[in-house]
């Protein structure tokens, strides 16, 4: 069976208090053509969205393309020489300022099955789209629009949260079939399964399903809607009636405050959250639902990793903090905006899934990690080795791939 990724933008333009949608007319065979969303192949170890704005702009000659946002995936089967093929779609929204239709780059089969390409009023290209799927799209793409919940400029916040909905989503299939670390099951013996144990950014269940069949009482939520739909599949498949899943942002948890008396934020979660302000916002979060004694386990991944190197560690501290500081404060000085990423940050490929978007990820030290530790907790610093050894001293913590923060609620 052969399996095709490719990727495509729903694109909009704002002209005369209307929004508009770009799309494309194909002619397949004398007998079939209709109106779509421009989308193309995603070429060998190109990044998904990067090849979403490189097809717009080849079909459709307009330069202008920004991702807004990553809406979702579709998936389909369709006869190719006489086989089964697999298909999957990843799916932008994107904005184009200026509107204006350009020269266009197409492969000589484009150019005999693609003939018109124009900007069409959103409500009536929801009757163009000739296929079902891409009408459903646009019509939650409506509806975020009559709601005010889509910025057509997202910050920065807006922009790298959307980036990592997409590529965590696209790793569902990876992570739901994933097993406990040795360092979680350790982490379990610690934890209470008479207790409600609140898996903060628990994506697609994989510690809250495998805890959850060794009797643990978990609620976990996730910000992006597709991990939690599978998770709460998993739990029905293996009649897990302990868990509860929640799409919810950990930066406004919805629980009362002194909820939980466990609270976990593993494999990295913290570090998914773009802005200083907003990691620390997270973490109040998690203390405010946090009951008096309770105990909140955060993992993050440590720019002081030994075992990248010193070179590594350089990279970390000269180019992704102090060159950036230089950079915001020469941009500042000139009165220029800076749109680049903030110190610390970094986009990165999937090891796991190779079709997968982007991720976003901030590494932290565990000086700003205190820093953002809401005043009243009680703090202490660990590492998976002392945590597999029952707390015995490990000298390398602070230089470890994962730093993990124990606070505890007075």
């Amino acid at each position: 069976m052969k399996n095709f990724v490719s990727a495509g933008c729903f694109t909009i333009h704002k002209r005369n208090n209307k929004i508009f949608v770009l799309l494309i007319h194909r002619q397949w065979d004398k007998n079939t053509s209709g109106w779509v969303p421009p989308k193309g192949t995603v070429e060998e170890d190109e990044p998904p969205d990067k090849a979403a704005i490189r097809e717009t702009i080849e079909e459709t000659g307009v330069r202008d393309v920004k991702l807004i946002k990553y809406i979702e995936s579709s998936h389909y089967g369709f006869l190719f020489g006489g086989d089964t093929a697999n298909k999957i779609v990843h799916w932008y929204l994107a904005e184009s300022k200026s509107g204006k239709l350009g020269q266009k780059h197409l492969s000589e089969h484009e150019k005999k099955t693609l003939d018109k390409v124009c900007w069409v009023e959103i409500h009536k290209a929801l009757k163009k789209l000739q296929y079902e799927n891409e009408k459903i799209i646009l019509t939650k793409i409506i509806a975020d629009l009559n709601n005010s919940t889509l910025n057509l400029v997202d910050s920065y916040y807006q922009k790298y949260t959307t980036q990592n909905i997409g590529h965590y989503s696209a790793e569902i299939g990876y992570y739901s079939q994933a097993k406990l670390r040795l360092v979680e099951e350790k982490l379990l013996t610690r934890l209470s399964n008479k207790e409600q144990i609140l898996d903060v950014a628990c994506g697609s269940g994989r510690f809250s399903i495998n805890a959850g069949l060794l009797g643990y009482k978990i609620t976990g939520v996730d910000i992006a809607a597709p991990v939690i739909e599978k998770a709460k599949k998993l739990a029905e498949a293996n009649r897990l009636k302990n868990l509860k899943f929640i799409t919810a942002n950990m930066i406004k948890l919805p629980f009362a405050d002194k909820t939980f008396k466990q609270v976990l934020c593993l494999r990295f979660s913290l570090n998914s959250v773009p802005t200083f302000a907003n990691r620390k916002l997270a973490l109040a979060e998690m203390y405010r639902v946090a009951a008096p004694g309770g105990t909140i386990y955060i993992e993050t991944q440590n720019m002081f990793y030994l075992g990248g190197g010193f070179s590594m560690i350089l990279t970390n501290i000269f180019i992704r903090y102090l060159f950036r500081y230089i950079n915001i404060f020469v941009h500042k000085m000139l009165g220029i905006e800076y749109t680049d990423l903030l110190p610390g940050d970094f986009v990165y490929r999937s090891g796991k899934v190779k079709s997968a978007p982007s991720g976003y990820l901030h590494l932290p030290s565990a000086f700003e990690i205190k820093a953002m530790i809401p005043q009243n907790a009680k703090i202490m610093f660990t590492s998976t080795p002392e945590i597999l050894n029952n707390d015995k001293k490990d000298l390398f913590k602070y230089w470890r791939y994962s730093l993990w923060t124990i606070l505890t609620k007075n």
